[in-house]
């Protein structure tokens, strides 16, 4: 129409007009051109995510441990993470032999430093007895539990070329999910949502769960991203400890202050049932992939007769969200003794009925202060008793 009306009243603007138009055309169509070639470029050295991360690859920190707070520990901790996204060393081709150490934070011993961690002494052992370089990747993350090892495992052997063995270290944090949590659901992992509701407990970076045209996979969503997640990881404090372990000593006067120590344990058979499945379920993802399952008991340092100073390195054991603030019920450690037991029994059954490997630390380490710094975690000693104890159960498959 506009067009029509210049040629009637002012033929001689056509030609400008046109040109504009065409100009604006040919604008949009080489900034769209640009996007779809940037596009393209971004996948080619973007790619998108597509693999699973315990912890973000190359994430390092160093902690001052209070030696304290945290007796036997001593000097400065380097915790590092490889390209993989664990505490470990990097795969190498002349590798003899890989293992894989999956558990909470008993197996992350984010307090020590990375010579002094029980899987960088198990694989040094391992490595100067043989001949030959072993490699143990350490998947350890506080807190996490066999409900977050099913999905570690699920997802991380297949990124991990030959893996021969997996060690896994459990049992402390089930039980603490079925004493702390006031609303214990026993069939959690049976549940359609299970895989979303605990993916990101299980891995600090996964692939997004989002059909293949959607926005978020566009290379310059990615970018934008990226550039955020780079800003708030300068931005932020990352260890999901304080350095010094000040926090352990705040639990600890918690627990001393306790609105009462209950001596009686509750009913553990669905928990332990639960925690029958996971393991069998962990075992099965192990030899679907002819990888060695090896099953690890708990050890603890609570008993029947803890020394008055032994007991006041103890903060675990509270009934609902102890940890966030004072007034809680706390269970004692005689009974704490006795439910760990039961998670211990269950795991050797399970390593009975299956005819798999089972180291029983528990019995092996002695209940004290040369082993713990508090209830479960290893201070540098006990670290090396860990590495030991392991060592020569696993020589024989890599020797």
């Amino acid at each position: 129409m506009l067009e029509s009306y210049l040629t009637l009243v002012c033929p001689a603007r056509l030609p400008r007009v046109r040109a504009r138009r065409y100009g604006f055309v040919a604008v949009l169509l080489g900034l769209a051109a640009a996007i779809l070639s940037g596009e393209l470029l971004l996948w080619v050295i973007l790619p998108p995510q597509d693999r699973f991360y315990v912890w973000p690859p190359h994430f390092t920190s160093i902690l001052h441990p209070n030696p304290e707070i945290l007796v036997g520990i001593s000097g400065e901790s380097r915790f590092q993470i490889n390209s993989s996204g664990l505490r470990g060393g990097e795969f190498s081709d002349d590798q003899k032999y890989r293992i894989l150490a999956i558990g909470g934070s008993t197996t992350e011993c984010l307090s020590l430093d990375e010579t002094e961690v029980w899987t960088r002494l198990l694989q040094d052992r391992l490595s100067a007895a043989g001949g030959a370089p072993v490699w143990v990747g350490n998947a350890g993350r506080s807190g996490r539990n066999t409900r977050h090892h099913i999905l570690q495992l699920k997802y991380l052997l297949p990124q991990l070329p030959r893996t021969d063995a997996v060690l896994i270290l459990a049992g402390v944090n089930d039980l603490h999910v079925r004493i702390s949590d006031l609303q214990y659901d026993p069939l959690v992992t049976a549940r359609p949502t299970f895989e979303e509701d605990y993916m990101r407990g299980a891995f600090a970076i996964s692939p997004p769960a989002l059909p293949d045209y959607h926005y978020k996979r566009l290379g310059w969503w990615r970018v934008a991203k990226k550039l955020k997640e780079t800003y708030l990881s300068r931005s932020k404090a990352q260890p999901i400890q304080d350095s010094r372990g000040e926090a352990l000593a705040e639990w600890r006067r918690y627990r001393k202050n306790a609105e009462e120590i209950v001596d009686t344990i509750p009913d553990l058979t669905a928990a332990l049932e639960e925690y029958r499945r996971n393991l069998n379920t962990l075992v099965d993802f192990a030899e679907q992939r002819a990888v060695r399952p090896i099953l690890v008991t708990q050890p603890t340092f609570w008993g029947s007769e803890m020394t008055k100073e032994d007991s006041g390195l103890l903060w675990m054991g509270g009934i609902g969200s102890f940890q966030l603030g004072k007034g809680h019920k706390y269970y004692s450690a005689t009974a704490l003794d006795k439910m760990m037991r039961q998670y211990n029994e269950t795991m050797l059954d399970v390593c009975r009925h299956r005819t798999i490997d089972c180291i029983d630390l528990a019995r092996a380490l002695p209940k004290d202060r040369t082993i713990f710094y508090d209830d479960v975690h290893f201070n540098e000693a006990g670290s090396r008793r860990v590495a030991e104890v392991l060592f020569q159960h696993i020589a024989p498959y890599v020797l």
